[in-house]
């Protein structure tokens, strides 16, 4: 939609998958993110009568200016975006760790300098329920309803959980009992979320996973998805990060085991999706089965963070 002369793009979200208290939170970083300076951040606009959205028919709907550029989708981003990336990464959790949330809001937005990573915790547990419950079905059920030409990255994900799933499991719930610092953080920000008009980023987009953790959650998603297993990436990302905002050293040492469970994890959650309803046979989306061999991939070529990252004791 239009206005004020310029793009603006309305987002409905189902009221049944969102929490008020949380989303009046979001809104509220975003805008503590936009006046601090970040201009490749859409902050929400209020309505006539200063509310953050509108509620209607059990949709909220809320409208936000439209932010200019494309994603990078080619299979290797040269070092200029993978570098201006990782700036602007460091740039948003700089002046996220300032925000002073509602006391409503501060368990999802609030920083603190010493506390458990939620996802350490979270993960951990979801790789030990799924070695000991699910492998073995959910394996029969992908060969026989997916393509063939996926089951070798069926068989590669399902194959390294098997593996190394529990050890990743034990890794992380060591992690779990560490005390780090945290500050709200974006989760899912992946090469789909980061705009770039030539080699600069011009947004940052679809924050709505945000929530308080670690910084090493959202390098590890990062570095993963816009870098892949190479390892000049690594370095290129990590170097551009730290001249903005220097990592503490167990934040680095963090990464690759949040990195290796999110390759587990997301894997496993692709299989899950690309199965049809109630067993019956469907085409899977090509956005979906690409995402799979991503994963798979990234699996098979082995952990990319031991080689680059301080080792922390």
């Amino acid at each position: 939609m239009t206005g004020d002369h310029s793009p603006w793009c309305l987002k409905a979200l189902p009221l049944t998958d969102v929490d008020l208290c949380r989303q009046r939170g979001l809104q509220r970083l975003l805008r503590h993110l936009a006046t601090g300076g970040l201009t490749f951040i859409a902050s929400p606009r209020t309505t006539a009568g200063g509310e953050p959205f509108l509620i209607e028919h059990n949709w909220l709907w809320q409208c936000e200016p439209w932010l200019s550029g494309e994603a990078d989708r080619s299979p290797r981003v040269e070092h200029q975006r993978v570098k201006a990336a990782f700036q602007t990464l460091a740039r948003w959790h700089e002046r996220a760790r300032h925000f002073v949330p509602e006391p409503g809001e501060a368990v999802w937005f609030r920083s603190h300098p010493a506390e458990p990573s939620p996802a350490a915790r979270e993960r951990a547990t979801l790789l030990r329920q799924t070695v000991a419950t699910e492998l073995q079905a959910l394996r029969g059920q992908a060969l026989q309803h997916l393509p063939t030409n996926l089951h070798p990255a069926v068989e590669i994900v399902l194959g390294e959980i098997q593996r190394c799933g529990a050890a990743v499991a034990q890794e992380l719930e060591r992690w779990s009992a560490r005390l780090l610092p945290i500050q709200p953080c974006l989760r899912d920000i992946w090469r789909e979320h980061v705009l770039f008009e030539g080699d600069e980023v011009s947004g940052i987009i679809d924050p709505q996973a945000a929530r308080c953790d670690s910084p090493a959650l959202d390098l590890a998603r990062l570095l993963g998805s816009l870098c892949g297993s190479r390892r000049e990436a690594w370095t290129t990302a990590l170097d551009a990060y730290h001249a903005v905002r220097p990592l503490a050293p167990m934040e680095e040492a963090l990464i690759p085991a949040l990195d290796r469970s999110g390759c587990l994890l997301a894997g496993l959650h692709w299989i899950k999706r690309l199965l049809p309803d109630g067993g019956t046979a469907e085409t899977p989306v090509r956005a979906g089965c690409d995402r799979l061999w991503h994963f798979a991939e990234r699996l098979a070529s082995g952990p990319v963070g031991a080689g680059i990252l301080t080792p922390w004791r």
